[in-house]
């Protein structure tokens, strides 16, 4: 016996509504999926998609291999954090704006941020 796919109507974009179904669990169909996409791309895209990027990133990690909280953190330092945002900053490559943090601070710095630009 096969099992039937369930479908869902098209979550839409921008408030547009859609009626086209789409398999349950995927939200969107493929034009409104471009359409939300395109609404979310982070400032600095470009930055992070770069060979210069990953040098400078395992440069970062490699000398500062801790988590820079200032409380002082215990856990590894598994991203890269600019102090100043990269769309505030003339240069996003220079390492002394950069600094290691573990998943859960940049995560709290990332929250932080995107609550003061009214993202969230």
């Amino acid at each position: 016996m096969t099992r039937r796919q369930k479908y869902a109507v098209c979550l839409g974009a921008n408030g547009e509504r859609c009626a086209e179904l789409v398999p349950k669990g995927t939200g969107r169909c493929r034009k409104h999926r471009a359409a939300n996409d395109r609404r979310y791309v982070r400032i600095g895209d470009d930055v992070y998609r770069s060979k210069r990027w990953q040098g400078v990133r395992r440069t970062v990690l490699r000398d500062n291999p801790w988590c820079a909280w200032p409380d002082g953190c215990k856990e590894l330092a598994v991203d890269v954090d600019h102090a100043i945002p990269v769309g505030e900053t003339d240069d996003p490559y220079d390492v002394a704006n950069l600094r290691g943090l573990c998943k859960h601070h940049h995560g709290v710095v990332t929250m932080r941020e995107m609550r003061d630009r009214g993202a969230i």
